[in-house]
């Protein structure tokens, strides 16, 4: 049994890199019944709610996990900072495809998991980030209740495409650095930090997550930090084998 990890690939439409990227860790990964795949949040650039729009624009995602639970293989995505609100999608999704939910998690926090005997605290990365309140606080605004029901039933697929595209690039703008410049020591040591608080308050052998757009691997007192950093930039995920080894993997 094999256990593999991927983040923050933006997927921003249909053939697009990031698209090619995310064939290539589903060919990469050639998993099996048993094996888990985690895609661990802003896995695209833009998907909100349950719009059947989805389905066909990223089409080729989805036969994709069609192909691999077919097998036996479970998927555990995580919403992001930029995918959310999507539990009634692959609910709909696993409907159509006559796909077992179990098969399928959707996680809007973090998971708490044990594998090869370590204790495995799995997370977009944004719940355990220190120092940042205004992404907080717009956290707190897009996962109400009121804000899930608009972006469900009220809110047309052309409108919120509009207003999450322009979101979207305005976020982009405003952390420029942190897209662009990968030797940023200072979120790197944010996020150290940050993991060294929350296995204070909740103990694991090992945390991985994303978010940062800064790929780590990182000890404090015996305690592994993973962080599977910017797919589109790093070409690489996470894979942890059955005898517990952790390796990342590069893509083509």
């Amino acid at each position: 049994m094999s256990f593999y990890f991927i983040s923050d690939i933006h997927v921003k439409e249909p053939n697009d890199f990031g698209c090619l990227l995310l064939k290539d860790f589903f060919a990469k990964t050639n998993a099996k019944e048993g094996d888990e795949i985690f895609l661990v949040g802003d896995i695209f650039d833009l998907m909100i709610g349950d719009h059947v729009e989805y389905l066909s624009l990223y089409s080729d995602f989805f036969n994709q996990l069609k192909e691999s639970t077919s097998k036996g293989v479970k998927i555990h995505f995580f919403e992001g900072n930029h995918d959310f609100h999507l539990r009634k999608l692959f609910k709909r999704f696993c409907k159509l495809n006559n796909v077992s939910e179990d098969l399928i998690r959707i996680y809007q926090g973090p998971l708490f998991t044990e594998i090869s005997g370590k204790k495995i605290h799995v997370s977009h990365g944004d719940d355990i980030e220190i120092d940042n309140p205004s992404y907080k606080a717009y956290k707190r605004v897009v996962n109400n209740p009121f804000m899930k029901f608009v972006a469900n039933y009220i809110m047309p697929f052309s409108l919120l495409n509009f207003i999450g595209t322009r979101a979207s690039n305005k976020s982009r703008n405003r952390n420029q650095k942190k897209y662009e410049i990968r030797d940023d020591k200072n979120v790197m040591e944010k996020f150290r930090e940050s993991f060294r608080r929350e296995i204070k308050r909740k103990p694991v052998d090992i945390l991985i997550c994303g978010h940062s757009h800064v790929k780590d691997d990182y000890t404090f007192e015996e305690a592994r930090y993973l962080n599977v950093g910017y797919a589109r930039l790093e070409k690489s995920f996470l894979k942890i084998s059955d005898d517990g080894q952790i390796d990342f993997v590069n893509l083509a």
